[in-house]
């Protein structure tokens, strides 16, 4: 299996996890971004949840304005594993993609992180 094998629906979660924009619905095209920022199927999988819920109902809109856009933090620190801002990061695990404002004030307020390129977090996982 491969991305080639999955849903637009799935792809385009696939795309959030790792902070790629997508532009449109096709699944050629989001299987090329992914590609293009480094993401590979095996990295995939090594990474994401056993499975992406289809029936979830959606949860009402908050108030609060969130940004769609992702930032991928790399925690560079010595500890086993580290909680901020709702994010976890551990050694076996120190990449997430985060929402921008998130990772300015993780950039910010803590020591020990940095913007990782995807590519990294393949050559992590391979």
């Amino acid at each position: 299996m491969g991305f080639e094998d999955m849903k637009v629906s799935e792809l385009k979660q696939v795309a959030e996890l790792f902070g790629v924009e997508v532009d449109g619905n096709r699944k050629a095209t989001i299987v090329k971004a992914l590609e293009t920022e480094g993401v590979s199927y095996d990295v995939y999988l090594k990474m994401a949840p056993t499975s992406f819920p289809d029936d979830v109902p959606e949860k009402p809109e908050s108030k609060v304005v969130r940004t769609e856009n992702k930032i991928l933090l790399k925690m560079d620190r010595a500890n086993y594993s580290y909680e901020t801002h709702g994010v976890r990061f551990t050694k076996d695990h120190p990449f997430q993609a985060v929402d921008e404002q998130v990772a300015a004030d993780i950039l910010y307020n803590d020591t020990g992180f940095r913007i990782a390129a995807p590519h990294e977090v393949e050559q992590f996982y391979s």
